[in-house]
């Protein structure tokens, strides 16, 4: 059950493949959060900027071989490292290497960073 990242896996699928927005031949496009135009293509409700850079790394996969349609676990996966993971990653860094709480503690430091976390949802 890819859920409601079928929308993001729709559009990035599409960039990737048919280098357009419009996700309606996608093996993604049962997607409940899509909207329609008049002319009845259909567009993901999703940022438009997350799925320029999420292409990125989805092509690379498909380069390798992989396919969206074949590896959707796959594709999910290696997005959700790259695209959430890895970042969320270099900021809580960023976070427990700041000059004010380089001063604390380890401890401290540790609390500090993995309620900072929790906070922000990561």
């Amino acid at each position: 059950n890819l859920g409601n990242v079928q929308s993001d896996l729709a559009a990035i699928e599409s960039l990737v493949s048919r280098h357009t927005f419009f996700i309606n031949d996608t093996p993604f496009e049962d997607t409940i959060d899509k909207f329609r135009r008049e002319d009845g293509r259909f567009f993901s409700h999703k940022s438009p900027v997350f799925h320029l850079v999420a292409a990125l790394p989805a092509q690379i996969l498909q380069t390798a071989g992989f396919s969206f349609d074949k590896d959707p676990a796959l594709f999910q996966c290696v997005l959700t490292f790259f695209m959430v993971i890895l970042p969320m990653g270099w900021l809580l860094g960023l976070v427990f290497d700041h000059p004010w709480l380089r001063q604390a503690p380890l401890a401290r430091r540790i609390w500090l960073t993995n309620w900072w976390s929790k906070r922000s949802g990561a």
